[in-house]
């Protein structure tokens, strides 16, 4: 795991059961729960080859301000403290203070100076994939109304670098400080992503037909189709209004 990298995904939701059910249907997913700091359940998804993601009740401070069901990516960090400073120095605004969970692993929530949530992490207990698997996450994505409002932003806290997408001049190709690309950054019209600025992971379907029958049938909506021929992929929104990639 390097400094940037993203090690990790859950799904704050509304209706956790309704979720489960629609994301088994999807992708194959099993669960395990486990105990939250709190006491809540965290529902650990599995795939075919391990943990893919989890998903958890929207928590209580969020409810009340009527935040909607969203996907976040969580980044990999050495100091954590120290990442929460640089991202409050330029302009982000800190959720949920660095929050130990176990002996060698803490979070913290942060927005950027658009309001894009992310989790930055700090431990040993979670590494990025080094392979595409079905039902985990392939990739991730930065949907805003202006790269450039937050491109300084992310470089002071993950040392991301960027490079101008030669087939997409909207877009942003970020790497992380070993040169090894991580993610996009991509300006898109709120007619496209709604009134949020967001976060979006993308999953590996392996067959990306059935996987948008399999929305469609079980209650989730297909926003968009890129028909890219090397990379089709479909943007969607869950039974609860979250966000998602299939490619």
């Amino acid at each position: 795991m390097s400094k940037g990298d993203f090690v990790w995904c859950d799904l704050s939701a509304y209706r956790v059961d309704t979720a489960k059910a629609f994301y088994r249907k999807v992708f194959g997913w099993n669960y395990k729960p486990v105990a939250q700091l709190d006491g809540t359940p965290y529902h650990v998804a599995f795939a075919r080859k391990g943990e893919a993601a989890a998903i958890f009740e929207m928590p209580e401070k969020f409810q009340k301000i009527g935040l909607p069901s969203f996907w976040m990516p969580y980044i990999a960090v050495d100091h954590i403290e120290d990442a929460c400073a640089a991202a409050a120095r330029r302009g982000g605004r800190i959720e949920i203070e660095p929050t130990a969970f176990s002996e060698r692993d803490a979070i913290a929530l942060i927005r950027d100076p658009l309001g894009a949530g992310f989790t930055v992490y700090e431990g040993t207990g979670l590494a990025p994939l080094k392979d595409y698997r079905k039902g985990h996450m392939a990739w991730r994505g930065l949907y805003v109304s202006d790269p450039h409002a937050v491109k300084d932003f992310y470089a002071a806290i993950f040392d991301w670098r960027f490079s101008q997408d030669p087939a997409l001049p909207s877009a942003f190709r970020v790497c992380n400080a070993l040169g090894v690309d991580v993610a996009e950054i991509v300006k898109v019209g709120e007619d496209l992503r709604g009134p949020h600025e967001f976060w979006g992971i993308h999953f590996a379907a392996g067959d990306l037909r059935k996987a948008k029958a399999a929305i469609e049938k079980h209650g989730g909506e297909i926003i968009f189709e890129d028909a890219h021929p090397e990379q089709p992929t479909v943007l969607a929104k869950d039974p609860g209004g979250a966000a998602f990639f299939v490619v």
